[in-house]
This record gives structure tokens, sequence and C-alpha cells, in this order.
């Protein structure tokens, strides 16, 4: 009989994990997955267990049955220093094989942070990481390379193929702020060329951008859309896109965007998300300057060029992001440390 195995979320389940917990659920006895149910709102069948939580923001204090994970084979952990329930456990039960999934060692110079960084490396018995870059910061920080696989972060897209778009240039996901979406109206007015915006409201950004818009001329070629969910519908709207665009900071949508082989263009010296260092100068437009008009330009005007970039990202998608590269990750972690699964073939994923 196989084991059990626990995973403690940061935040809540993010919807775009399912495919990864679907796979790991059939192929161990039993899968809890304890999550402090903000940021995110996926779920996990009847799988997960919200812990009891206090206060709010990043410092939220989350409170679990810490000795249900005596039972446990293995203990995957998204390690968040501000969320003490995803690395006390460690502390309290170092002898449990423990995995940490995250980005890598993160940028925190403090002394404390650092001292208690090793501690916790020190315990754990390996650690996905979300890129290769990530895997170069935790060798330069002294952890060892045969407990290191790569993860990249990306999402399940069944419908992925190669697009040739050219109605407008695309925005899906969150419509914040930090995206700076403002910053390509002065170039599609002059470019007279549609921006479809597709994404849920964040602090009333959309009226926000919508005032600019009119404030700048361009009203008319700037669309709003509802966030779409559907795979058919997004592959629709990726489909028709001749970039996706998300100057101040981008995240998942990179991967959206290459599993349709749709370049991104953003700014280069901005705080993105991991997934920023999946764009390169073949797959994107990555714009040193705060002016992104040149870029969306060359788009339009250099077809040639632009069309080597979608073939690019969608090889990227194809050679880095397959889910089965995400399986391989962790199952590699469990057969390493003699934990006993169900696993398929990932070979035989479609």
């Amino acid at each position: 009989m196989n084991g059990k195995l626990f995973i403690l979320f940061e935040f809540g389940i993010p919807h775009y994990r399912g495919f990864l917990l679907e796979k790991l659920n059939a192929s161990f006895q039993e899968i809890v997955a304890y999550h402090a149910d903000d940021k995110f709102s996926g779920t996990f069948e009847n799988h997960s267990s919200k812990c009891k939580c206090f206060g709010s923001g990043e410092n939220k204090l989350c409170i679990f049955n810490v000795f249900s994970l005596l039972s446990a084979s293995a203990i995957v952990t998204t390690l968040n220093l501000r969320r003490p329930h995803t690395w006390v456990p460690m502390l309290l039960l170092p002898w449990k094989k423990w995995i940490i999934w995250g980005s890598g060692v993160g940028e925190n110079s403090s002394l404390i942070v650092r001292f208690l960084r090793r501690i916790l490396l020190f315990i754990s018995d390996g650690f996905v990481v979300y890129t290769e870059n990530g895997r170069k910061k935790l060798i330069e920080f002294g952890y060892s390379d045969e407990k290191i696989t790569v993860a990249y972060n990306t999402l399940k897209i069944e419908n992925s193929c190669l697009t040739s778009g050219e109605k407008y240039f695309l925005y899906v996901g969150r419509v914040q702020k930090r995206k700076e979406l403002d910053a390509c109206f002065h170039a599609i007015k002059k470019l007279q060329k549609k921006l479809l915006v597709v994404g849920g409201d964040y602090n009333d950004e959309i009226s926000r951008l919508k005032v600019l818009a009119d404030e700048e001329g361009c009203s008319d070629l700037v669309e709003f859309r509802s966030p779409i969910y559907d795979d058919a519908a997004l592959k629709d709207v990726f489909s028709n896109a001749i970039a996706y665009v998300s100057p101040g900071h981008v995240g998942l949508g990179v991967v959206h965007a290459f599993g349709y082989g749709v370049p991104v263009v953003t700014f280069m010296e901005r705080n993105h998300a991991p997934e920023f260092e999946y764009c390169n100068k073949h797959n994107s437009y990555l714009v040193l300057s705060d002016n992104i008009s040149d870029a969306l330009y060359e788009c339009l005007n250099k077809p040639v060029e632009h069309f080597k970039r979608r073939e690019s990202a969608y090889c990227f998608y194809k050679e880095n992001l397959s889910v089965k590269n995400v399986y391989n990750a962790f199952f590699c972690q469990f057969e390493r440390l003699g934990i006993s699964t169900d696993k398929t073939d990932v070979q035989d994923i479609p």
C-alpha cells in the first residue's frame, strides 16, 4: 500500500495546481493539503483542510494539527518564512521526509533570516524549484545539487498550438496597476491597433484605465472583457493576438502566451514573478526603457522576426513547460527518497 502525502500551502490552493494534485492523488494512498484559504480559491476534492487562521495579510498566523504529519510518508511545503505553518513543523519533526517547493532561497540578506533558511534547508531532503536560475542560486547558497529538481511554474493547456494572430495586442489576467497597461496607450493610438484586456478588476483599476484611455484619445482602441476560464475560449482569444503585453509585471500569463506561440512584451527592470525568466530575446520583446512603442511597432512591421519569436515561444513551452516535466520533478524526488508511488510513466501522459 502506498503512503500518505501531506502538502502545506502558504496561501490557498492555486487552481492551476489542479493537474499536479490529481496526479499525486492517483499515486498515493492518501493526500492531505493544509492551506490558509487566502489569495487563491482553488479546491482539491475532499482532501484539503483549511488551517485555523488569525489576523490577515502577509503575516497571517495559521495553525493545524502538526502531529497529523507523523503518519506522512513525505511532506511537501511551499516554504514562506512569513507563514510559520509552512516551516515550524520542519523544526518540530525534522526526521520526516521534507521536500520544499518554491522559487529558491529568496533575496532577504538579514542575518537571522539567512540563518533560519540554512537550518530549514539542512533539514529538508529535497527541493523542487521553479527555474534553472533558482536552482543555480540554491547551489551557490550551499545546497546539494543532487537534491534539486526543476519544475517550471506552468499551466496545463490541453489545446496548445502555434498561432499567428494579427487582430490585437492582448493582456489576460488580473487587471492590476502594477501591470502598467496604460504604458501601451500612446503606442496603440499611434499604430491604430486594438488592445484587448481580459480579466477581473483589482482595486478599481479598470475604471482608472478607462479614464486614462479617454484622456489619451484611444478609448475606442481599448476593450475590456470579463475573465475567461474555458480552454476553447482562451485559445480563440490568444489565437488572434499579435503579442501578449504586460509592461510592468509578468507572471503565469507568460505560460499561457507561450502555449499558443504568442510573444511577450514587457519592461525588463520590474519586480516580475519567476515566470519572467522564461522570456528572452528570442521569444519576447524585453524593453529596457519605459517606452514600449518601439517593441509594439516591431511586432507589426517586422513579420519575419516576429514569427521567429512566435516559434521560439511555442518551442519553449513544449520543451520546458509541459506537465510531464512537473511530474518528473516530483517523482524523481519521491524515488530518490525511497517513497513508493503508483507512478504512470510520464511518457504515457498526453
